[in-house]
């Protein structure tokens, strides 16, 4: 049994008008909300095994404060085409990238996020699907269970949904 995690970066700064939409990034309630899902991961045993994680700033310390909260930090990929991608890259990612790894983590961007999630709910609770469908909030985290022998064989609708992790809410 493989489980992807699928983790939309925390809540990022809109501060400085100059910066690129890749360079922006995490504003404070952001960094507050990624450590709280970290710890939440961690307290849940759900630490990846390997992140693949977009080389936007924001998703990058995303990852950064996570990987501070997790001993051992788990192998990471600095994966480029994780932004600015739609659902279907995202499953070429992980079917290119996510190798033999058990728990498979890819921080990431909406909408992409939110419908490889939906892409690849073939089962699951139907509710806990419509709300990740209403809405994916950043820091947020979709967990999927997939009977695989390698991340190769992904296809759409070959998952169950089997959790959706918010941050608290003031630190959406």
């Amino acid at each position: 049994m493989r489980e992807l995690l699928l983790f939309r970066h925390a809540k990022s700064s809109w501060d400085d008008p100059r910066l690129t939409d890749k360079e922006r990034p995490l504003a404070a309630r952001g960094r507050r909300a990624a450590a709280a899902m970290a710890r939440s991961l961690a307290g849940l045993a759900l630490v990846p095994d390997l992140v693949l994680c977009s080389g936007a700033k924001r998703a990058q310390q995303t990852l950064d404060i996570a990987n501070a909260e997790w001993s051992p930090a788990p192998d990471t990929r600095r994966i480029d085409a994780l932004y600015g991608v739609m659902d279907s890259d995202y499953l070429a990612i992980v079917a290119g990238e996510g190798g033999s790894a058990r728990r498979l983590m890819l921080v990431g961007h909406n909408p992409a996020i939110q419908e490889t999630a939906l892409v690849l709910a073939g089962s699951g609770d139907p509710d806990l699907i419509a709300r990740v469908a209403r809405k994916f909030p950043t820091a947020s985290v979709a967990v999927l269970m997939f009977d695989l022998e390698d991340w190769s064989a992904i296809t759409a609708g070959s998952g169950r949904f089997d959790a959706f992790l918010q941050p608290p809410r003031d630190q959406e």
